[in-house]
């Protein structure tokens, strides 16, 4: 199993962990901008720089991030949601608007 650092999950809003995210997303940088840091995809999760809708329905951040929504909701109107990004080795937990688009990964039990 890999490490991936703590992650606090009612903390929102802030970059934690220390390289989660990087073990999370796929390595190099063909797909994601320089530097990936932390890439190495030691998870296998291989997550891709697929960016995000947003509410015009326009898409942004390819390349730069991924955005995941998370199974629970915040309240009516807003989900959580987790980032990664080229920049950063950790993961960024916050919520956002349920009308933006991001990716879900589903798994089996």
């Amino acid at each position: 199993t890999v490490d991936m650092g703590t992650i606090e999950c009612d903390v929102a809003g802030e970059w934690q962990g220390t390289d989660g995210g990087g073990h999370l997303k796929s390595s190099g940088t063909s797909l994601w901008w320089t530097p990936n840091e932390g890439a190495d995809n030691s998870s296998g999760f291989t997550a891709l720089p697929a960016g995000a809708r947003i509410e015009n329905g326009g898409f942004g951040d390819q390349l730069l991030s991924a955005f995941f929504w998370c199974s629970d909701y915040k309240d009516a109107s807003n989900a959580w949601f987790h980032m990664l990004s080229y920049a950063h080795a950790e993961i960024f937990r916050s919520n956002s608007d349920k009308t933006r688009g991001y990716s879900v990964r589903c798994i089996r039990d």
